[in-house]
């Protein structure tokens, strides 16, 4: 089985939301708590999980379910993605009932045409984006109101199961202590976190907690924290006003050394070298397996914008 790798997708501006804008080359098997909802702006490709590969193009919506492991390659030169992460746990405020909801349709671009409401929930979705990366007043309260109805229009629309009817009791068991899990090194990667202190949390010894890992996640524990630590180190060095001392502490890295030791094993660079490489060019991450760039706020709402008002060279924004 092909090794995954986990995702920490960090809210830093709404609880729980985070629109992006990216194009994307290549982004390996890696899963998150987070559900995830996109559409593909410009280009193609294909998205490789568990059971198939599928392909997707310019206008197709595709979507993932909350811990369901996915990989992600572009098929041709410039493929751009436009999308949502959202925590369940947005759907848990208005009905606990809507958390155990899975949809079973990874790609469900004809099941909104045929139900008449693609356009619709296209448009919404850009303004919602836009209204993110703007970040006017109240913000917060009309994006929140526009993915509320993207989700309820969602929901009505496409196939989807109750996670209750899984006839695996046990793996049903196992998905909920991985949740429980990584929420809470989600809440904590930043400290100074050990296997010991998460075993406790769950009221498991430390073998068995590494085996259920291994088990799980086809890594160890301490490898998942790493990963996750050096991925936010590398999103704050592209920020040329954080230092590398910011983003080795804010990142979880006890020092500045064991953040350069990572750089240097993943990049053959230093955090200061990445980080004068990547001045301006926020989000620009190449490592370990992904290759993508994440567009800045200003970039991701100029390329809405005109790609919501038919303009064939919202790309220029990325040259």
């Amino acid at each position: 089985m092909k090794k995954q790798e986990l995702e920490l997708v960090a809210h830093e501006i709404l609880p729980g939301l985070r629109f992006y804008v990216t194009r994307l080359k290549y982004c390996e098997l890696h899963l998150h708590i987070d559900a995830e909802f996109c559409l593909v702006l410009d280009g193609s490709g294909k998205i490789h999980t568990m059971q198939k590969d599928t392909p997707i193009k310019k206008g197709d919506f595709f979507y993932f379910n909350s811990l369901e492991a996915h990989e992600v390659t572009a098929v041709s030169d410039k493929m751009l993605i436009f999308g949502v992460q959202y925590s369940p746990a947005i759907l848990n405020i208005c009905d606990t009932e809507l958390m155990r909801l899975r949809v079973t349709e990874m790609i469900p671009t004809k099941c909104l045409k045929k139900a008449g409401i693609y356009e619709y929930l296209s448009d919404l979705m850009i303004e919602a984006g836009i209204t993110y990366f703007k970040k006017e007043n109240l913000f917060a309260l009309h994006c929140m109101s526009l993915i509320n109805e993207i989700l309820y229009l969602f929901l009505n629309c496409v196939p989807v199961i109750d996670s209750r009817s899984y006839d695996n009791q046990s793996y049903k068991l196992r998905m909920n202590r991985l949740k429980r899990l990584l929420t809470y090194i989600d809440e904590h990667y930043m400290e100074r976190l050990t296997i010991k202190e998460l075993a406790k949390t769950e009221h498991l010894s430390v073998s068995r907690l590494s085996h259920f890992f291994q088990e799980m996640l086809q890594m160890s524990f301490q490898t998942y924290l790493s990963q996750k630590r050096f991925s936010r180190a590398c999103e704050l060095l592209a920020d040329p006003a954080c230092t590398v001392t910011r983003a080795a502490e804010e990142s979880g890295f006890s020092s500045t050394r064991y953040l350069n030791q990572m750089m240097y094993r993943h990049l053959n660079m230093s955090a200061m070298e990445y980080h004068y490489f990547h001045k301006g060019n926020l989000g620009a991450l190449h490592y370990s397996g992904r290759q993508d760039y994440l567009c800045t706020a200003e970039q991701a709402r100029e390329i809405l914008e005109q790609y919501s008002a038919g303009k064939s060279d919202f790309l220029h924004c990325l040259e």
